[in-house]
């Protein structure tokens, strides 16, 4: 890592992050934050690693909740979980552990403004089109789900060399969690209607976790308390690992189709 950012401000340590993090992060021991905020800081090589076998230099700048707005409409800024920059090479990356299936743009229209949403997608197909290889309609994404497709546009944004990765902690502790097999055939679904850009490549990666004595001390914390918040933050800032890592599993969408 060259520097570490949040929200593009610039900060020290992976501790400083956790300790501004919004609250509401942490509110439960299983959201994705809590083994993703472990993982880069327990396993800083492991995932240096894993950049260099997708090609992205580890002297690159690691950008926490990295935001880009879409150009057009109204809403809420794309937040993406890590975005990795070196030089003109992007790579957003989007943690997952207990989340359900997201949201389609047809399950996500009806939660908006029925002008404004297909303004926002607009805006960030017009983000995805200079990467994508064929002409992108706004009608053929119905499918699509909505955060895939505005974390793809925020790579676009931030490299002239975009990458995507969702980053996929296993096992669940929860029966609603959405499969690997569902997050790999999603990806490849918006892969295609960017014309399986070769040089625009999306990754499935895999994870798999350990519960240490420190995790399952906070574990069976009510969830969606401020109290389970100030716990929970204060077990990542511990130095002791909350959890166990294995080597990454790497699936580039591209070699699959």
């Amino acid at each position: 890592m060259k520097n570490l950012f949040f929200k593009r401000s610039p900060l020290n340590s992976i501790n400083d992050a956790i300790l501004i993090h919004n609250k509401s992060e942490f509110d439960s021991p299983t959201c994705s934050s809590v083994p993703l905020l472990s993982f880069l800081k327990h396993e800083r090589k492991t995932f240096e690693s894993f950049l260099t076998s997708v090609g992205v230099s580890p002297e690159c700048n690691w950008h926490l909740e990295y935001t880009v707005k879409s150009p057009k409409g109204e809403g809420s800024p794309s937040h993406s979980d890590v975005m990795v920059i070196d030089g003109d090479v992007a790579l957003a990356i989007e943690a997952k552990w207990t989340e359900p299936k997201g949201k389609t743009i047809d399950d996500w229209y009806p939660t908006v403004d029925s002008m404004n949403g297909p303004l926002v997608l607009n805006g960030w197909l017009e983000l995805l089109q200079p990467r994508a290889t064929r002409k992108l309609r706004r009608a053929d994404f119905s499918g699509a789900i909505i955060q895939m497709v505005h974390r793809a546009a925020s790579a676009c944004y931030a490299g002239n060399n975009p990458n995507l990765a969702f980053l996929l902690f296993t096992p669940s502790p929860s029966r609603q969690t959405a499969t690997a097999l569902k997050i790999l055939n999603d990806l490849a679904h918006l892969w295609c209607l960017l014309g399986k850009p070769a040089k625009f490549p999306f990754f499935l990666v895999q994870v798999g976790l350990q519960y240490t004595e420190a995790f399952k001390r906070i574990a069976s914390l009510q969830k969606g308390s401020k109290e389970t918040a100030e716990t929970v933050k204060q077990a990542l800032v511990d130095t002791k690992p909350l959890f166990k890592f294995s080597e990454p599993s790497i699936l580039n969408i591209g070699d699959l189709l």
